[in-house]
């Protein structure tokens, strides 16, 4: 009997700090398997996941691993592939993405514009559109969308690490999180 409850514990997953991941509510849901509410606005958590998985698959990070024949088998290097793949083929992301270009493009027309009849030069021109395609530190604009998506992903690469470096520590908590995201991707985002 104390041998099954020593299993039992082993078994039971520590709970990670989830402070040490840059969406730390994200990755708490994916650990508690409520990440369907980030289904309708996919654009974010799926540039997330795609750079976790990728960041994980990568062969760099099995230097950090002691048990590297485990970790390597609990991964899906086609997980960032169908992350993107439902970036560009999911109704809810497309439709992220379409508003965010369409913003863009009326930022860079308005920003043209604005520049011109202030009687600005060519230089200013393309300093002004290309404030509003990074949207110029204004968080409202359309260049805000695609700064982000880059952020999300660059986010996830550096907690792609940390989750790596959770897998000796604490695995069943690796493991929890890992099959959220995959659930995430492959039955929550339609």
């Amino acid at each position: 009997e104390k041998k099954a409850a020593a299993a039992q514990v082993a078994k039971t997953p520590l709970t990670p700090n989830f402070s040490h991941f840059s969406f730390p509510e994200l990755v708490k849901a994916f650990y508690e398997g409520g990440s369907s509410r980030y289904a309708s606005q996919p654009l974010i958590p799926l540039a997330y996941v795609s750079a976790i998985n990728k960041t994980l698959n990568d062969q760099g990070m099995l230097f950090l691993i002691e048990d590297v024949k485990s970790y390597v088998r609990e991964l899906d290097p086609s997980l960032s592939f169908e992350a993107i793949r439902k970036l560009q083929t999911t109704n809810a992301a497309v439709s992220q993405t379409t508003q965010a270009g369409m913003r863009m493009l009326g930022n860079v027309l308005r920003a043209i514009g604005n520049t011109r009849s202030n009687g600005g030069t060519v230089t200013e021109e393309v300093v002004a559109m290309n404030k509003a395609l990074l949207g110029g530190g204004n968080a409202n604009s359309g260049g805000a969308s695609y700064v982000t998506v880059i952020e999300a992903k660059e986010k996830g690469t550096l907690d792609g690490r940390t989750l790596a470096l959770m897998y000796d520590d604490n695995p069943e908590a690796f493991r929890q999180i890992y099959k959220g995201m995959i659930r995430y991707v492959r039955q929550e985002v339609r």
